[in-house]
C-alpha cells in the first residue's frame, strides 16, 4: 500500500518551487518587470543591490551650448530634470528612461544600448553633446560619438554604490535560485554581500559581461537578446522553465 502511494506521487505533475529575486534600487522599478511576467508558483522577493549618490560637478558645462544631451538610465533624466540644462534635442536609451522624462525625446535607439546610441544618433560633424551619466557609466556612447566627429561633454552627476545587506537579506539571497540584474552595479551589488548565487537573468549583455567577470559560470548567466523589460521578462520566464525540466 505505502509502495503504490509513493508511485503516485511520484506520477503526479510537480512544480518546482523557485525563488526569484530582483535586485533594483526601488519597488516602483520592480514593478514594471514584475507586471511584464507570466509565472506560477514563484517566490518573489526584493532584495536592492544599488544606492545613489549625487554628485558635485562644474555647473557652468551648463552654461554653453548644445545639440543633443543623452540621458541612459531613469535616474539619470530625474536628476537631469532638476539641473538648468540648455535647449537641446534629447536622445535617451530605453523605454524606462523616456518614460521617467516629462518632455518629449527626440531619439532611441533600436536596441537599448550605448553603442548602438553611439552609432545611430543623427547628427551633424561638429555637434556638441552634452551626457550627464553615471560615474560607473561605461566609455561607449563618448568613444562612439567621437570617432564619428562630435564634441562630447561627460558629465558625472551621480555615483552608485553597493548597499549592505541585513542579516535577513542576505539569508533570502542565499535562498535565491535565479537573480534579476538590470545593471552592472546591481550586480556588483549583489556579489560585494553574497557572491556569484544563484542563477543570473540580465536586463542586457553589459550586466552578463559583469557577470561573467565576477565569476558566475557561462552556464549559469542568461540575458535579453534585445535589451529592455519586456525581453528581459520573457527571458526571465524561459529560465525558470530551464530550471523546472
Amino acid at each position: 500500500m505505502i509502495l503504490r502511494f509513493v508511485v503516485v506521487l511520484l506520477l503526479l505533475p510537480c512544480t518546482l518551487s523557485l525563488r526569484l529575486t530582483l535586485t533594483r534600487e526601488s519597488t516602483s522599478k520592480n514593478r514594471l518587470l514584475i507586471n511584464k511576467l507570466n509565472l506560477r508558483d514563484i517566490e518573489l522577493e526584493e532584495i536592492p543591490c544599488i544606492e545613489h549618490k549625487v554628485l558635485d560637478f562644474d555647473s557652468e558645462v551648463l552654461k554653453s551650448d548644445y545639440d543633443w544631451s543623452i540621458l541612459t538610465s531613469p535616474f539619470a533624466s530625474k536628476l537631469a530634470s532638476t539641473l538648468p540644462l540648455p535647449p537641446s534635442k534629447i536622445a535617451t536609451v530605453g523605454g524606462a528612461t523616456s518614460k521617467s522624462l516629462k518632455t518629449l525625446v527626440d531619439f532611441e535607439p533600436s536596441k537599448s544600448l550605448g553603442k548602438v546610441l553611439a552609432s545611430e544618433l543623427p547628427i551633424n560633424r561638429g555637434d556638441s553633446i552634452l551626457y550627464p551619466t553615471s560615474a560607473k557609466a561605461g566609455s561607449d556612447i563618448e568613444v562612439g560619438l567621437t570617432e564619428r566627429g562630435c564634441h562630447v561633454t561627460r558629465l558625472n552627476i551621480y555615483d552608485t554604490t553597493s548597499t549592505s545587506f541585513t542579516p535577513t537579506q542576505t539569508s533570502s539571497a542565499q535562498a535565491s535560485n535565479i537573480v534579476a540584474f538590470a545593471s552592472p552595479s546591481g550586480v556588483r551589488g549583489w556579489f560585494d554581500n553574497v557572491g556569484c548565487i544563484g542563477t543570473a537573468v540580465c536586463i542586457g549583455s553589459t550586466s552578463k559581461k559583469e557577470c561573467l567577470r565576477l565569476g558566475w559560470k557561462e552556464e549559469n548567466v542568461y540575458w535579453a537578446e534585445k535589451p529592455g523589460v519586456e525581453g528581459w521578462a520573457r527571458e526571465i520566464e524561459r529560465v525558470v522553465g530551464i530550471l523546472r525540466e
